[in-house]
């Protein structure tokens, strides 16, 4: 190798080496030690275990267990990879992020010198306009769907040099870069679903308009979407099962979560033209009065004038016509902004209209509510058509302006404001203050730490019940955006949330349990009774929750210290004032982890909410208990002959409930002010004729 040659090598490679400083930069070197709030903080926290967990279908670490939800073994091994070398929780998260941002601007990178070998000297700006943008900054958290935004220049140039080579003829070529978009969707994985879909249908399209446009056949789109379609799904298998078995339980979450109305709030076409929207970053985060990043987008007329810069470049080259494929940008980049305003004011826009109609009478499509992660494409054909504005506006002042010392001031004058706007309206992710935005703890205090490795002597099929129930625990130390359990905790944790980890029943009465005992509603009698109907050996009591953040009243739990067959087994931590931090009680002769029941069980017309009236009037006795909704006519009518008593409760009846988009049920309990939760309950015994009048 020659010197021209290695020289021409470092200057191609330089490109990809600023992404990757910059993007380090950025992520690593703000705000260091703290960790940034993501999605699920055992990724970061515990990524060997999030990675071997890759091996079977069952996830044992949430709850009581249910079918894996994540999947992504590139990411596990890289987040692994790094804890392996020593990088501290915080770090690794970082990181993450990092290579999310390089990966996403090299791939700009990579394809503008695809789609225009003869201007590859630009291909730097492309890179940086697609991974640092007003996007980025509101996208970037939570990684998991971030992740595939980064994937999609890939793919694109995958997609585009796939269709040339098999318009050629050339089958090798062709199934190299089939085989390349399949492993590309591979890395992805299934850290979000709806993320993943919302490129991939882009790129599809892309595939289409290029033909159009002259780029390709329709033969060589055949021959090269064949077997990258082929490679995709069989590469993807495992990922498609996981997705089969825990359709149901994301279903299910739907109608926990935000609801499509909720979202479209802030995603105006104004806010989508520039890449904002995303309703959660419109939102302070924690106890204090943070102000979320996009503030810094609604509040400076000079950021207001800098995120559109980039449009009006884009704009400007919809119509030069060197253009590289400037009406597929085009009309990609119209449909995306369609798609990211989604159901925005639907009383205004027929559009938005169309778009609340699905998300209230389609069954699923609450999965594709948030409608800004159709964004992608967007961003990209703005970071393609900016880059070639920027040439077009530099080529126009050459020819317009005459005198050469003019000209130099004027090229120079645009390129300051050309770059200064582009800088602006990035800052939060460059200088840092995007991650201040959502600051949580870097470690946790000793004594959880103690805690975890006491438990570590206990069974791992044991079960902690965890009070308080926070899904998101701010405590008064700090706040990981998380539960800690998932991470640290060996035996099975259940806890009260919105979005449960566990079966519905297990979770209906998890729940109703939570709210009794945090709300001083429930008789310290009937703790143990319901705990062992739980299946619970140990409660976990979390005295270091901040009740300012979450609301919830100082020493909410006093019903466990008198509880009859609840004892103390340990402490951890003090206070000033010398009140411990973590309780640990034990459950006394705990319902067996296997159990044999001779006779039938007891059927519970009602719900789990009506355990507390059933403990109340000493109806948990050890008996199996079925609820009536979940048996068909004919298995309760068997049960009722082989003698199974019924109870009657009003659990699951004194409750308001509304359905909607045909998964969404929103519940509210109808009890008045002074009404006592425990109701008298009609018992129906079988070989009892006078219970039965």
């Amino acid at each position: 190798m020659n010197q021209r040659t290695m020289t021409t090598r470092l200057k191609t490679l330089a490109g990809p080496l600023l992404i990757v400083v910059i993007a380090v930069t950025t992520m690593a070197a703000f705000h260091r030690g703290i960790v940034v709030r993501d999605a699920r903080f055992e990724h970061i926290a515990a990524p060997w275990q999030f990675l071997t967990r890759h091996l079977q279908l069952w996830d044992d670490t949430r709850g009581s267990g249910v079918p894996l939800q994540y999947f992504s073994p590139v990411v596990g091994l890289i987040q692994s990879l790094l804890a392996w070398i020593g990088a501290p929780v915080w770090l690794i998260g970082r990181l993450t992020l990092s290579i999310y941002l390089s990966i996403a601007g090299i791939g700009a990178w990579y394809l503008w010198r695809r789609i225009w070998p003869e201007r590859s000297n630009w291909a730097l700006l492309a890179g940086l306009l697609y991974a640092f943008n007003p996007y980025s900054v509101q996208a970037i958290m939570p990684s998991g769907l971030f992740l595939p935004v980064a994937l999609l220049p890939w793919l694109i140039a995958f997609a585009y040099e796939g269709i040339q080579c098999a318009s050629r003829g050339e089958l090798r070529r062709t199934l190299k870069f089939s085989a390349a978009s399949a492993l590309a969707v591979f890395s992805v994985g299934m850290l979000n679903t709806a993320s993943l879909l919302f490129v991939i249908v882009p790129v599809a399209l892309f595939g289409v308009f290029i033909v159009l446009e002259g780029k390709g056949t329709w033969r060589g789109l055949l021959k090269f979407g064949t077997p990258a379609g082929i490679l995709t799904v069989l590469v993807s298998a495992p990922m498609l099962v996981v997705l089969a078995l825990s359709s149901p339980i994301v279903s299910r979450n739907l109608g926990t979560t935000e609801l499509p109305e909720t979202v479209a709030q802030t995603s105006s076409s104004f806010e989508s033209w520039r890449g904002l929207g995303k309703w959660l970053t419109y939102y302070g985060w924690g106890a204090q009065t943070e102000a979320p990043s996009a503030s810094f987008y609604v509040t400076h007329p000079a950021v207001i004038v800098a995120t559109f810069v980039a449009l009006a470049l884009a704009i400007i080259a919809l119509g030069w016509k060197l253009t590289p494929l400037r009406r597929t940008w085009g009309i990609l980049l119209v449909g995306s902004v369609v798609v990211m305003v989604g159901a925005h004011s639907p009383q205004q826009s027929p559009i938005a209209g169309a778009f609340d109609w699905i998300f209230n009478n389609v069954g699923g499509s609450a999965a594709f509510r948030t409608t800004y992660k159709g964004g992608p494409i967007a961003v990209l054909a703005i970071a393609f058509l900016a880059t070639c504005g920027t040439i077009a506006a530099l080529a126009w002042i050459r020819t317009a302006v005459e005198s050469s010392e003019k000209r130099r001031l004027v090229v120079a004058g645009t390129l300051f404001v050309l770059f200064g706007s582009f800088v602006l309206s990035a800052l939060p992710l460059l200088q840092g203050s995007r991650l201040s935005d959502r600051l949580s703890q870097a470690d946790i205090p000793d004594y959880w730490n103690e805690a975890f490795d006491w438990f570590e002597s206990v069974p791992a099929t044991d079960r902690v019940l965890v009070l308080p129930a926070t899904s998101q625990a701010t405590y008064q130390w700090g706040s990981i955006n998380d539960t800690l359990f998932d991470a640290y905790m060996s035996p099975i944790v259940l806890t009260a949330s919105t979005i449960p980890s566990t079966t519905g029943e297990l979770a209906d009465a998890t729940n109703a349990f939570d709210h009794l005992i945090t709300n001083f509603e429930i008789d310290p009698t009937s703790v143990t009774p319901i705990l062992k109907w739980l299946g619970v050996r140990w409660v976990l009591v979390q005295n270091d929750i901040d009740p300012l953040a979450t609301g919830i009243p100082m020493d909410p739990l006093s019903e466990l210290r008198t509880a009859p067959g609840l004892s103390l087994a340990a402490q951890f931590g003090r206070d000033s004032n010398g009140y411990s931090m973590v309780d640990v009680f034990q459950v006394e002769n705990p319902t067996p982890d296997a159990s044999y029941s001779s006779g039938p069980p007891s059927i519970v017309s009602g719900g789990p909410d009506s355990l507390y009236a059933l403990s109340a009037n000493g109806l948990l006795d050890g008996r199996p208990t079925t609820f009536l909704p979940d048996l068909s006519d004919a298995q309760a009518s068997s049960l009722v002959d082989q003698g199974a008593p019924i109870f009657v409760t009003d659990g699951s009846r004194r409750v308001a409930s509304a359905v909607g988009n045909g998964s969404r049920i929103g519940t509210s309990p109808l009890l008045t002010v002074n009404e006592d939760s425990t109701r008298p309950i009609l018992v129906l015994d079988p070989t009892n004729p006078s219970t039965q009048t």
